[in-house]
Formats: C-alpha cells, sequence, structure tokens
C-alpha cells in the first residue's frame, strides 16, 4: 500500500484526503451519488443506494440555494434535516469493501464545526474525530479510508459534526460514495517464489536454443 498523502488514522486504518491517492491504492468497484435527486426530496429510511444502507431519520437532500442559503450545500447531497449524524451500514454481501470514500463538508448556523467518523469493521471500531472540512454552501471536500489488515472490511460508518448544540446547530452533508478494495501487496516469501519461478522458465527456455556455429 502506498501511503504517501495518507494519515495513520487508527491502528488498521488509513485515511485520505487526496482523491488521487485514495483510488490508487486498489480498485473503486461502486459508486453513487444524489445528483438526479431534487433539493428538499426527504428519503424513506432505510435508503439504500450503491451499496450503503442509510439507517438514521429524516434524511433530505439538500443542494445549491436551500435553506435559504444558510445551510446549503454547493452540490446535492445526503443530509440529516433534523440537523444530526449521517448513518449507515456498508454491503457485505455479494462483495465486501476494504476501501470507503465520499465527499463531504458541514452546514451550520454557528460555530464553524470539525467533523468526526466512526467506522466500523468486521474486525472493530475505528472513532476518527476532529477532521477539518469546509461549509457545504462553499465546497466539498473528500476523505477516504482504507483497511490495512488482509481479510478486514468495513461494514458501517457513523459521521457527525462537533460541537452542536440546540442554540447552535450544525450537520454534516456526504455525497459521490467510493467503495473498492484495496490492491493485496505481495509477500516477499511469494515474490521469492515467483522469481525462481521465472529464472527456471527462462533457464529451459535458454537450454532449449540451438548452439550458435
Amino acid at each position: 500500500m502506498n501511503l504517501s498523502a495518507a494519515t495513520l488514522s487508527s491502528a488498521g486504518v488509513i485515511q485520505f484526503s487526496n482523491q488521487s491517492a485514495f483510488e490508487s491504492q486498489g480498485t473503486i468497484l461502486q459508486t453513487s451519488n444524489f445528483d438526479d435527486l431534487t433539493t428538499g426530496t426527504s428519503l424513506a429510511v432505510p435508503y439504500f443506494r450503491g451499496g450503503v444502507t442509510y439507517t438514521n431519520v429524516d434524511y433530505t437532500i439538500d443542494g445549491p440555494g436551500a435553506y435559504g442559503g444558510v445551510l446549503d450545500s454547493v452540490q446535492q447531497s445526503l443530509f440529516n434535516a433534523r440537523l444530526s449524524d449521517i448513518t449507515g451500514s456498508i454491503d457485505v454481501s455479494p462483495a465486501t469493501y476494504s476501501m470507503f470514500g465520499f465527499q463531504t463538508g458541514y452546514v451550520t448556523v454557528d460555530p464553524i464545526p470539525v467533523e468526526n467518523v466512526t467506522l466500523t469493521t468486521n474486525l472493530g471500531v475505528y472513532p476518527i474525530s476532529g477532521f477539518v472540512v469546509p461549509r457545504a454552501g462553499t465546497s466539498l471536500s473528500f476523505v477516504g479510508f482504507a483497511t490495512t489488515t488482509p481479510g478486514e472490511y468495513f461494514t458501517g460508518f457513523d459521521i457527525s459534526t462537533t460541537p452542536s448544540t440546540p442554540t447552535a446547530p450544525n450537520a454534516p452533508v456526504m455525497t459521490d460514495i467510493e467503495l473498492g478494495n484495496v490492491t493485496p501487496v505481495p509477500e516477499p516469501a511469494a515474490l521469492a517464489l515467483f522469481a525462481i519461478g521465472l529464472f527456471t522458465i527462462v533457464g529451459r527456455q535458454l537450454r532449449k536454443q540451438p548452439a550458435s556455429c
């Protein structure tokens, strides 16, 4: 795994802020967004799209100019109308995913929050707190995560913002979700066996060549 432009968020999970670096870790198998939905559309929960089942309440599509431009987003995005967390489960059948990324930002009245993600895998729970994202009405930024343990895959997530109070609410938005799998790095023993096999094949080919006069 190429760890340039990555941060060790927690033992077993790497965080990426650069989308190209994230995508270079493996193969993206599923992508989804909410561009086909009208701003203000309410979604019945649980709501399934692109390998993710969104499981909190009162999901609404946010967009440009929504809510008088106070709680808007530059792109059609998923938003909890109760100014609360976005939670979801990630498919584990017929495929599992060791890469999970998305575009995100915050909507707020005041103050400016930071974003937090709690990731659940088949092997554990990883709380990742306090990373900075832009106000969704101005821009969105990418955040991605990849597991580092062979056989570990994502099963769910919770995205929140802090601080948030009844008098100064804020909440996250998300869109452009990507699910994929990290390209396995060959073990040294496997590389050694490959080299031995390659040299054996080359040696046989050389022995088959007729001697030159």
